[in-house]
């Protein structure tokens, strides 16, 4: 699978999570080497807002759905060629 096709894969696996369309995250990156999803900083993930600290569920999201997509684009690029 080239770059753009797992890059697009990606993208199209984002956008059908509306947590994640709420958390404005997005895909940085996405090709043999590794993916980067992207989850901005923004008054609504602040955990705490005496220190700033992010909320450790948006950080949870952001690993989880990382991790997610990684599989889901590596899944579906395996069942294609079978």
């Amino acid at each position: 699978m080239n770059d753009s096709t797992l890059m697009a894969m990606a993208e199209r696996f984002l956008s059908a999570l509306k947590h994640c369309q709420l958390l404005q995250m997005r895909v940085a990156q996405a090709d043999g080497d590794g993916m980067t999803l992207v989850l901005p900083w923004s008054p609504a993930i602040v955990g705490n807002p005496q220190t700033g600290a992010v909320h450790g569920g948006a950080l949870t999201t952001l690993m989880d759905t990382t991790c997610g997509t990684v599989s889901y684009t590596h899944l579906r690029a395996h069942e294609t060629r079978h």
